[in-house]
């Protein structure tokens, strides 16, 4: 199939005549009709008004390649993204219970603060859409940040320093203050 096929078949698959589409395009029928029998070449504002007017995009119309099926990309949505992100600190705070628990703090600490930074980087990086009450939630409920991190901080240090709490400790403090920085605007 060439240009004139493709106008010619975008014409008819809209149901306009020959004179219908050359009034649209400012040309006279008759261009329109050389176009269509290959005796002419539509110029290149032409196309382009062609392209406007049937809602197609100029590789289709000069070359024939079909625009890529439109549909929504795999996106999560903020709302969604932020449900997920809450659901994932609720589990890590009862795995963390758990570790603590069984007398394994230093590592309960590292895994809880983790979790929690995991989290709310996914909140940060949802968007725009993101729900308000997350931060309040996820930041002050579940964690009571950064008093929570403080503390931890405080522990690895005065026990003689387990790296990885220290780290995830650091790396939670730096994460809420993004959060509540990124909440205030």
């Amino acid at each position: 199939m060439n240009i004139s096929d493709r106008i010619q078949a975008l014409r008819k698959a809209r149901g306009i005549t020959q004179e219908t589409l050359a009034d649209a395009l400012g040309v006279s029928r008759q261009a329109v009709s050389k176009w269509e029998s290959e005796q002419a070449t539509p110029d290149l504002e032409r196309v382009v008004d062609m392209c406007e007017y049937f809602g197609v995009t100029a590789d289709y119309l000069l070359r024939g390649i079909e625009p890529a099926p439109e549909g929504r990309p795999a996106h999560i949505s903020a709302q969604s993204l932020s449900v997920i992100a809450t659901a994932l600190d609720f589990c890590v705070l009862v795995a963390a219970a758990v570790w603590w628990r069984l007398n394994v703090t230093g590592w309960a600490c590292a895994l809880a603060l983790m979790g929690h930074a995991v989290g709310l980087t996914m909140w940060i990086l949802s968007g725009e859409g993101r729900p308000r009450w997350f931060p309040r939630l996820n930041v002050w409920l579940f964690a009571l940040a950064p008093a929570y991190a403080v503390f931890f901080i405080g522990s690895a240090y005065l026990s003689g320093g387990d790296a990885a709490l220290f780290i995830a400790a650091a790396l939670y403090l730096i994460v809420c203050a993004t959060v509540s920085v990124k909440f205030k605007k």
